[in-house]
């Protein structure tokens, strides 16, 4: 007789399942509305189609800005690949062109499918034991993706590419779950390729003894920042776009030096609600946002660094004590989660929606209580306790409309609970 765990969902069960698709669909209108049809479009999607269509008229995708005056700031690959969904500016020929209402829903209906992708392929990577579609499956999926939904949700509402990059990690942790190292070698290539920060992963490899995963990561950039670029741009453009993205966007993002054109947009501490270690030091030091300078001081950047690499060096030291780590799948998890965390702290620019990637971390440290509950679907309630505060917290942190939660927000209520999960998260390791 099958336990409670290997059972399928209950009834009341399946109508909270399925509750999640008008909702997904009503949030889904509003950002088309938000998007489209609002004199100011509220979105940082058309930065992406506004670069695509220069592509597709020969124009450099680097300088053209969308409506709202922003420039595209990830290398090339991921802006040819944009193509289909091209928006000419406004006076532009509209032939072949998706209406940009559609091209929004179609962008947030796919994002929100790879989001829940990349959760199932996760999901196979930490239990591949547990029996399709019984509660136990279900559960494993069900409760980091309802903990992170609100940054699901903040990235689907921005038009962000964050979804996209969890699939990519999700692939690449499941290629090594199974041995497969040039594979996932090959995923974090296409992930560093469309958002630089994931190449702090190339850490994960050394832990688990894949060496081969670094010939998938060499073979992945020659493809994607070689030979695909010359094929659209030639040999002199492919070179010329990679060195406009050095020069523009990742030089001035580490040194806030050089090329200006994305300091008001993107580069200056102040720019956005950034939430790395420097700018939380900066917003501490200065209060008042109106006397606020616009970059952190040379001594919250130097502690932003030593918080990053302090916590990369606890990862790897208690990593290291775990014999055969691939064949402990929740701590695997765990340890690539850490890496996640820190990678979403450590850069430059951090913002609100990049909390979906502490998405592996909950979905480790739920694996890794349910090895000890093999006949319950549900983890411990201190654990969900515990996992419920974190989200509240950034929930509060992501609202706009007081006062006192923008303060919070600036003085680190997402990022120190964030610190707690990854310091939780390593603690269950020993």
């Amino acid at each position: 007789m099958n336990t409670v765990a290997e059972r399928g969902l209950y009834r009341w069960e399946w109508v909270c399942v399925l509750l999640l698709l008008p909702l997904f669909a009503a949030f889904g209108w509003n950002v088309v509305q938000r998007s489209a049809y609002f004199d100011d479009r509220m979105t940082d999607y058309g930065v992406y189609t506004r670069s695509a269509w220069a592509v597709r008229v020969g124009q450099d995708p680097y300088e053209i800005a969308d409506d709202r005056g922003w420039h595209y700031c990830y290398p090339p690959p991921f802006v040819i690949g944009m193509t289909p969904l091209a928006d000419p500016p406004s006076g532009a020929d509209r032939s072949g062109y998706l209406p940009f209402d559609l091209n929004v829903a179609i962008w947030y209906a796919l994002n929100l499918l790879l989001a829940a992708w990349a959760v199932h392929r996760f999901a196979l990577g930490v239990m591949p034991e547990a029996i399709p579609w019984s509660r136990r499956w279900w559960y494993v999926r069900l409760i980091p993706f309802d903990i992170c939904i609100a940054a699901i949700g903040f990235t689907l509402n921005r038009g962000q590419v964050n979804n996209i990059v969890l699939l990519l990690l999700a692939e690449m942790f499941l290629a090594s779950q199974r041995r497969r190292p040039i594979t996932a070698g090959w995923w974090l290539a296409a992930a560093g390729c469309l958002k630089v920060i994931p190449g702090l992963l190339v850490l994960y490899p050394l832990l688990t003894r894949q060496w081969r995963s670094y010939l998938g990561m060499v073979a992945g950039i020659v493809l994607l920042l070689g030979v695909l670029p010359a094929a659209v741009w030639g040999i002199d453009g492919a070179i010329r776009m990679n060195r406009n993205f050095f020069e523009q966007v990742l030089a001035p993002g580490m040194t806030n030096t050089g090329d200006e054109t994305r300091s008001k947009e993107l580069m200056n501490t102040t720019s956005t609600d950034s939430q790395a270690f420097h700018a939380i030091l900066h917003n501490i030091q200065y209060a008042d946002q109106k006397t606020r300078p616009d970059n952190s001081d040379p001594v919250s950047k130097g502690l932003h660094y030593l918080f990053g690499l302090s916590m990369i060096g606890v990862t790897i030291a208690l990593a290291r004590r775990i014999p055969n780590l691939l064949d402990r799948p929740a701590e695997a998890l765990i340890v690539f989660g850490s890496f996640c965390i820190i990678m979403t702290l450590l850069a430059p620019a951090s913002h609100m929606h990049y909390y979906v990637y502490a998405l592996p971390m909950i979905m480790g440290l739920v694996a890794h209580d349910l090895q000890s509950r093999l006949d319950s679907a549900i983890p411990s309630n201190g654990l969900i306790v515990g996992l419920v505060i974190w989200m509240l917290c950034i929930i509060v942190a992501m609202i706009d409309a007081y006062s006192w939660s923008v303060r919070l927000r600036e003085v680190g209520l997402g990022v120190w609970p964030t610190v707690l999960l990854w310091g939780y998260g390593l603690s269950r390791l020993r």
